[in-house]
């Protein structure tokens, strides 16, 4: 995925020299060693001061520049914070935020490194338009939003995993897939339940998706959210309105997270579904280990997550219930 936006960034910086990448204290910056030994006068690396990479991007951004401020998650949103609202938000300017290893991929660093709260935290900022691909070709889907013909509309962040993510599905986005800010990845007849995420964990609701057909003859259809934020109202309610079952899975707090946001506009709009929110509850992971082990540890593994659905299904005590 990281790889995936850098040879795409690259493409477009041959032809536009209106990109410019600022990092902070990325070293050699990895994917995008590539972009700074072709492009060294558009390439800037100020260390570990994140607040001066998002200043310097405000002020590029001012001179007509496309800047990209490029670092790890955890330091891209939180650090910065301040500079983001005030510099670029307030202003509407076009810089495009960049974070690596969004949710808890950065396992082995612990919660100083996990990013949780990211999604919340930006979409409080007025015209933030926030984008988290689940593979390569969503990554290509966002960054045509990103240089293509809404290049203008202001700032973005765009949540990245790291590196060597396959693609859910092998085929690239069609128009037809895509309703609203849904990608359809599984759909199946007559199905009652809709699974929702974003991010890398939805390579684990592939698994989620099959389990719960195969083990408890549920079957359900499964969207992916490259594009977080804004969510297009109009045309997500209707798509969700032919489902009973409405399960949002995602590397996120609770609080702040597009499943509140979600639960809360189909509780005012309808009255006969049952929606499952699967996620960090409010709490920090203070373990280490590898990614799976870390998510199987916050309850994310197949085989919970799939018991927590079925029980609210099966048992439903009451709607819009918390999980």
């Amino acid at each position: 995925m990281r790889n995936r936006f850098a040879e795409l960034l690259y493409k477009a910086a041959v032809t536009d020299d209106r990109i410019h990448v600022v990092v902070a204290d990325i070293s050699p910056a990895g994917s995008m060693a590539k972009f700074r030994e072709e492009f060294p006068e558009r390439f800037i690396n100020v260390g570990v001061a994140e607040q001066a990479m998002i200043g310097i991007c405000a002020g590029l951004a001012r001179e007509g520049a496309i800047p990209f401020a490029y670092t790890i998650a955890a330091f891209s949103v939180v650090r910065p914070y301040e500079f983001i609202r005030d510099d670029i938000a307030l202003n509407g300017l076009g810089v495009n935020i960049v974070g690596i290893g969004g949710g808890l991929i950065y396992s082995t660093l612990g919660p100083t490194h996990h990013t949780t709260d990211d999604i919340g935290l930006m979409s409080l900022l007025p015209g933030m338009r926030i984008f988290s691909p689940a593979d390569g070709n969503e990554v290509e889907y966002v960054m045509k939003n990103i240089l293509g013909d809404n290049a203008s509309q202001g700032p973005s962040y765009l949540r990245l995993g790291k590196a060597g993510e396959p693609n859910l599905i092998e085929d690239v986005i069609k128009p037809g897939d895509l309703v609203g800010n849904f990608r359809r990845i599984i759909s199946n007849i007559d199905s009652k339940t809709l699974i929702i995420c974003y991010g890398m964990i939805s390579h684990r609701l592939l698994i989620l998706n099959k389990l719960l057909l195969t083990n408890y003859n549920l079957p359900s259809d499964l969207v992916t959210m490259p594009s977080v934020n804004p969510i297009e109202w109009n045309i997500i309610l209707p798509f969700i309105s032919r489902y009973r079952n409405i399960i949002i899975v995602e590397e996120h707090l609770d609080i702040g997270s597009i499943g509140l946001r979600i639960s809360t506009r189909v509780h005012e709009s309808f009255s006969d579904k049952i929606v499952i929110r699967i996620n960090l509850e409010n709490s920090f992971v203070k373990k280490y280990g590898s990614y799976d082990e870390i998510l199987d540890d916050s309850g994310f593994s197949v085989d919970f997550m799939a018991k927590k659905i079925i029980n609210k299904i099966l048992q439903p005590s009451k709607y819009f219930e918390y999980e």
